[in-house]
């Protein structure tokens, strides 16, 4: 009994400093998590604003304004339906807080012109997929009604508004990324189109 005693004892002590050094691992673990929390929470109190902003269209848009990083973010909203889905982010960079009129029209403009956005996008689908496949490629109004906008992403720089609208498209094997970019001072819009995955390379 004593030679097992002794046995268990020099094991113990031989795994001693491996189990020390864990207990000290997962205890400063914790106590940095609880830092990084406290800074977190500090930071949020010192720079960090909950706002809303109104409209008929819209409604009420609950957002955060971080004002050390000038952005605005409102997140899981939801926004009335852009073609066949209703998009649910809204992030402005270079806000200040005296940029809210001009967002409400950002994106009243945006909603008026939907229908031609939509077809833009459609096209830019369309000059992405195979050329072997002319003869079975899809009609605009089949894409236009497939495409999903997810998010609205306005900057302020330079005296002007930048404004974007990301969106993707499943078509049958496809998976597109899709972006409508306007630029308000030059009333300009571009539109892309990529090819993110499928099954035909």
């Amino acid at each position: 009994m004593i030679e097992i005693h002794n046995g268990l004892l020099f094991i113990f002590l031989l795994f001693l400093p491996f189990i020390v050094i864990a207990v000290l691992s997962f205890m400063n673990s914790i106590r940095k998590s609880r830092r990084e929390k406290a800074e977190q929470e500090r930071y949020r109190s010192e720079n960090v604003k909950e706002i809303t902003l109104t409209d008929a269209l819209f409604g009420s848009i609950s957002a955060s304004h971080d004002r050390f990083t000038e952005t605005l973010t409102a997140n899981d909203i939801t926004l009335p339906e852009f073609g066949c889905a209703a998009p649910s982010c809204l992030t402005v960079y270079g806000y200040t807080g005296r940029e809210d009129t001009e967002i409400i029209r950002m994106l009243n403009f945006a909603y008026r012109n939907a229908d031609g956005i939509l077809r833009k996008l459609a096209e830019a689908v369309l000059r992405e997929m195979p050329a072997d496949e002319e003869e079975n490629l899809p009609e605009i109004g089949t894409l236009v009604q497939q495409i999903i906008v997810t998010e609205f992403q306005l900057t302020f720089a330079d005296s002007t508004v930048f404004m974007l609208i990301q969106a993707g498209l499943d078509d049958e094997n496809d998976t597109y990324s899709l972006s409508a970019m306007y630029k308000k001072d030059a009333d300009n819009w571009e539109y892309e189109a990529e090819r993110i995955g499928g099954d035909a390379e």
